[in-house]
């Protein structure tokens, strides 16, 4: 739905918006300067399972960087600023994904209590170790987003399961919280109470991403971002993120710069609900013309020059 210059709905910003994007300055290139078009090479890459991790993507899109590339722009969402400007980004934070699974004993809860071993109690021992583990003065955090387990209320937990994410900013940090998540795997702490059943911990790694650590060539693209924005009358500014992209798997290759989406809020809220206090994803319509100049200056100067 459209309210004044505000389109709202799920992905119009993150990344719907920005695959629009992409279009609109390949277009617009191919039409306006049709001789600069011809002489660049585009591959454009778009990966559905973004925001899951997707180990494939990676492996599939390698074929497609080459000696001699200008650059990997990055179509996620650019972020406004208080100043009427808008963000770029140059560097994020990396990302690993866990499945912690733990196994207990069954048993029903008012004959065989005893014989019981929960799941669920030693996955509330492993949430709480892992949050514990979170360093904000080295850029790393852990968070449990989704938890199961159990079947039914009159029985003593067998299985249960939590989903975690690990963030850092560099590889040491990602190496240091995947060792530490990896230390809670085997014998749990939680024994029924008769002695013969202790529960078990499995642990199993989900595609996550690379740290996208702060580099001149990222930092170069951002200068020249600000001074086009000049140019143009825009005001921007160079970010570092800690939310994880695909562009992470390419700054070691080729210069790459992120955000280059339209300027959107509430990315991920699919809900407006104003009385929970939830307001709908949204994205700034005047933007995408916006940001579509500032990527047409930028290809153009990259060619150029």
């Amino acid at each position: 739905r459209e309210e004044g210059e505000r389109i709202y709905g799920p992905g119009v910003a993150d990344i719907k918006g920005g695959t629009i994007l992409i279009w609109m300055v390949l277009k617009a290139l191919k039409e306006m300067s049709p001789e600069l078009f011809g002489q660049l090479r585009f591959s454009v890459l778009i990966n559905a399972t973004e925001e899951g991790g997707c180990a494939e993507f990676y492996e599939l899109a390698q074929p497609y960087v080459r000696t001699g590339d200008l650059a990997c722009l990055v179509y996620e969402a650019g972020g406004g600023t208080r100043d009427g400007g808008s963000t770029v980004v140059v560097s994020r934070k990396g990302a690993a994904r866990f499945l912690l699974e733990t196994y207990g004993k069954e048993a029903h809860s008012g004959n065989h209590h005893k014989r019981g071993a929960s799941a669920i109690v030693e996955l509330a021992d492993k949430i709480q170790r892992i949050h514990e583990l979170t360093d904000y003065e080295r850029g790393i955090t852990f968070n449990v987003g989704v938890i199961e387990g159990g079947t039914t209320v009159n029985a003593v937990a067998g299985y249960a399961s939590a989903r975690v994410d690990l963030r850092a900013t560099h590889d040491e940090g990602l190496a240091w919280g995947r060792a530490r998540i990896r230390e809670m795997e085997g014998d749990g702490v939680v024994v029924s109470a008769d002695g013969k059943h202790r529960c078990r911990v499995e642990i199993s790694e989900r595609p996550g991403y690379p740290p996208w650590e702060p580099n001149e060539a990222s930092d170069l693209l951002g200068n020249l971002a600000i001074k086009i924005g000049e140019e143009l009358g825009q005001k921007i500014h160079p970010t570092r993120r800690k939310g994880a992209s695909d562009g992470a798997h390419f700054w070691k290759f080729l210069p790459t710069l992120d955000g280059l989406g339209p300027v959107g809020r509430n990315t991920h809220c699919s809900v407006h609900d104003p009385e929970r206090g939830l307001e709908q994803e949204s994205v700034d319509r005047p933007s995408f013309v916006r940001r579509a100049l500032l990527s047409l200056a930028l290809i153009e100067r990259l060619a150029r020059e």
